[in-house]
């Protein structure tokens, strides 16, 4: 049988991070830093970039959006992009839509900051079904709960690794829950997602992405710095997390491909 892995982390902020290079930083103490949350998917009307500046991780909404920046994007194939300020901070591009296979280059100019960095977007990975199991509470004060599972094709030769995004009757739940493959043995796998706030009758949207190891790698140790991951709350020596953006800044580049699947809580 082959092994489910699965994680929920519940975030301060919700950002999705891809990376290489750590920034040496106390994340508790830092002065305003440039923040970059870029993403690209082969989806229409979903890849942005937005800019902020903010002091801590660990004081969500304080963030300044960043305006008048210079955001190019290219791919691997010589296409490219410049992005224009859509609202404070925003930066996008009509009709951009990233290709599978494709290597995109990111390129930031902030008053005189030079900020770059380099993502994949790999072949989407397919949901084939979706159930729910309802868990029945302990005691009157532990009220029923569900627990939903997601199978998809999980490829033998590949290491696999994704991001789930799931909306409840249109409501965008504020959890993050990842999936890390690893090679395995069989091309099956399994999502489990515990915490959604679910009742019979609610129709759930999930979009899967597809996103690089680095990228997952850093959605696990953001979990830490916040104190919501494996660590546990209260980790005794926080670090910014990894990212694979040249210069001195926080964030991520992430291409990724998405399928979605819609199911209702019978």
């Amino acid at each position: 049988m082959k092994p489910t892995t699965y994680f929920f982390f519940t975030l301060l902020s919700l950002s999705i991070f891809s990376c290489q290079e750590v920034i040496e930083l106390d994340l508790n103490d830092a002065g305003p830093q440039l923040v970059v949350d870029a993403t690209l998917t082969d989806a229409p009307l979903s890849s942005q970039v937005i800019l902020t500046r903010s002091g801590s991780y660990f004081e969500p909404g304080n963030y300044e959006r960043v305006s008048d920046a210079t955001v190019e994007l290219s791919a691997s194939n010589g296409d490219s992009w410049l992005l224009a300020e859509k609202d404070s901070g925003l930066y996008a591009a009509d009709g951009l839509i990233g290709e599978i296979g494709e290597t995109y280059t990111l390129s930031v100019e902030v008053d005189g900051e030079m900020v770059s960095g380099q993502s994949k977007m790999l072949a989407p990975v397919q949901l084939d079904s979706v159930d729910f199991q309802r868990l029945e509470g302990q005691s009157p004060r532990l009220p029923s709960s569900y627990l939903m599972r997601a199978y998809f094709d999980d490829p033998v030769d590949e290491s696999v690794y994704m991001r789930f995004m799931v909306w409840v009757n249109d409501t965008l739940d504020r959890g993050i829950y990842l999936y890390d493959g690893g090679t395995l043995t069989e091309n099956d796998g399994i999502a489990r997602f515990i915490g959604l706030p679910l009742d019979q009758g609610d129709a759930v949207r999930i979009m899967a992405l597809r996103i690089e190891r680095d990228v997952y790698q850093y959605y696990f140790e953001l979990a830490d710095v916040a104190g919501v991951g494996s660590l546990g709350p209260g980790s005794a020596a926080p670090a910014n997390p990894t990212t694979n953006l040249s210069g001195d800044v926080l964030g991520y580049f992430g291409a990724m491909s998405a399928t979605r699947y819609l199911a209702v809580v019978p």
